[in-house]
C-alpha cells in the first residue's frame, strides 16, 4: 500500500477512535463533518465549564486555563497530522492538571468537588482521546 494511503487510513482510524465509533466500520464515513462536540473529551469538558464559571467568575486563573485546555482539544480535533494531533491533545491535559492543582489547593469544598468531577469525567475521556492519537504515530 502507498504511504500516503496508509497514512489516511491511520488517521481514519484515530478518528473513528475519538468518535468512540469501532475502527474499520466505516461509522465515521456515514458522517460528512467531523466536529469537535463529538469527542467525550469536549462534551464532558464543556458541561464542567459552565459550574466552574459559576463558581469561580471568568477572571479566574482556573477558569482561564481550563477555556484554554478546551481550546486545544477542538485544535486537536481539527489538527492534520498526528504529531500535532498528539501534541495539541497533550497540552490540553497539562492546562486541566494546572486548573485541577489550583481547584485543589484552594482548601474550598466547592472547589474540590468541580476537581473530583474533572477527575473523574474529564482526564480519562481526555486520556482516552490522547492515547488513540499516540498508538496511530
Amino acid at each position: 500500500m502507498h504511504p500516503g494511503l496508509m497514512e489516511q487510513a491511520r488517521l481514519k482510524e484515530v478518528i473513528e477512535t475519538a468518535l468512540g465509533a469501532p475502527a474499520g466500520t466505516g461509522a465515521a464515513r456515514a458522517r460528512k463533518l467531523y466536529s469537535v462536540t463529538d469527542l467525550k473529551a469536549f462534551s464532558r469538558g464543556l458541561a464542567i465549564l459552565s459550574p466552574l464559571r459559576e463558581a469561580l467568575g471568568d477572571r479566574s486563573t482556573a477558569v482561564r486555563r481550563f477555556a484554554e485546555a478546551m481550546s486545544l482539544v477542538t485544535c486537536g480535533c481539527h489538527a492534520f497530522h498526528r504529531r500535532d494531533k498528539s501534541a495539541y491533545l497533550q497540552r490540553s491535559r497539562e492546562q486541566v492538571c494546572y486548573c485541577l492543582a489550583e481547584l485543589l489547593m484552594s482548601g474550598d469544598e466547592a472547589q474540590q468537588a468541580l476537581a473530583a468531577r474533572i477527575e473523574a469525567e474529564l482526564l480519562p475521556a481526555l486520556g482516552g482521546v490522547i492515547r488513540a492519537a499516540e498508538r496511530r504515530r
